[in-house]
C-alpha cells in the first residue's frame, strides 16, 4: 500500500489539480505549455489593448489601470488564501492516512 501512495504522489501534477478544480475534468486534456511569464504577458496584452480602446484620454486610461490593478490584487489575495487553505487541508489529510 505504501508504494501505491508513493507512486500516486509521484504522478501528482499541481497544474492539473489546479485546472481540474477551476474548470472540471475537461481541463485535464488541455495542458499548459507556456511558462508563467508568457501566460501573464498574453493576458496583460489583451486587457491593456481593450482598455486603451475604451479610454479616450490618458487620465481615464490611468484610472482604468488603477481600478484593474486593485481588482486583480483582490483576486490574487483571495486565490492565494484559498490555495494555501487547500494545500494545508491536503497535507493534513495525507498525514492522517499515513
Amino acid at each position: 500500500m505504501h508504494n501505491a501512495k508513493k507512486d500516486m504522489l509521484g504522478r501528482t501534477d499541481f497544474e492539473q489539480v489546479r485546472d481540474f478544480l477551476l474548470r472540471g475534468p475537461s481541463a485535464l486534456d488541455a495542458a499548459e505549455n507556456e511558462d508563467y511569464c508568457e501566460r501573464l504577458s498574453a493576458g496583460e496584452e489583451a486587457i491593456f489593448k481593450r482598455l486603451k480602446n475604451l479610454c479616450p484620454d490618458d487620465e481615464s486610461l490611468d484610472a482604468a489601470h488603477n481600478d484593474l490593478g486593485d481588482a486583480l490584487r483582490t483576486y490574487e489575495d483571495v486565490c492565494i488564501e484559498l490555495g494555501m487553505k487547500f494545500g494545508a487541508k491536503l497535507i493534513y489529510q495525507l498525514l492522517l492516512t499515513k
